[in-house]
């Protein structure tokens, strides 16, 4: 594609997953019963999901030229995540996520997930996010998240919004995050 269009993007999206959402859809639903009854088997499973989406991203980056040589800004993506129960946290998503980041030299270090709770909140200022983006999590509402959330945080207009929404649910969408 790029011998054909020199112009054209590098990826499509994000480079990977993130290490808990890759995990569930390797091994199903099955993967969140892993932790309580086969931890030691939980964490290798982790750990490599990890490692396997810093190699492969180190990989696709050196082949466009783009290998980071210095720190720079990294998103995970990891919508699983807020599966886990917040007293699960810290043995079974922080330590990957932090391996992720350091892995792909995060200087800032931006986070994507939909499905974390308010008890959830207080980690990313332990693991120093820059920006959360909740998306369009219906339990995170703009008023929570003003209140409780611990970083900035995005809220936007996702395309089904402008699809399915009427002009009068819109305005009121975004003046609710206004």
């Amino acid at each position: 594609l790029r011998a054909r269009f020199p112009d054209t993007v590098l990826t499509i999206g994000h480079l990977y997953e993130g290490p808990i959402t890759t995990a569930a859809l390797m091994l199903g639903e099955s993967f969140f019963l892993l932790p309580y009854d086969d931890p030691e088997r939980a964490h290798r499973l982790l750990a490599f999901c990890t490692e396997s989406a810093i190699h492969y991203a180190h990989t696709l980056l050196d082949h466009f030229g783009q290998y980071p040589d210095n720190t720079g800004p990294v998103g995970i993506c990891d919508d699983f995540a807020g599966m886990f129960h917040p007293e699960l946290f810290d043995e079974f998503v922080l330590p990957y996520w932090d391996r992720l980041y350091r892995g792909m030299h995060a200087g800032d270090r931006y986070l994507h997930s939909e499905l974390l709770r308010l008890a959830h909140l207080p980690f990313l200022a332990e693991m120093h996010i820059c920006e959360y983006d909740p998306c369009s999590d219906q339990y995170l509402t703009p008023a929570i998240l003003q209140s409780h959330c611990p970083v900035p945080f995005t809220l936007g207009l996702q395309s089904w919004h402008i699809r399915d929404f009427t002009s009068a649910e819109l305005q009121k969408l975004y003046r609710d995050y206004a």
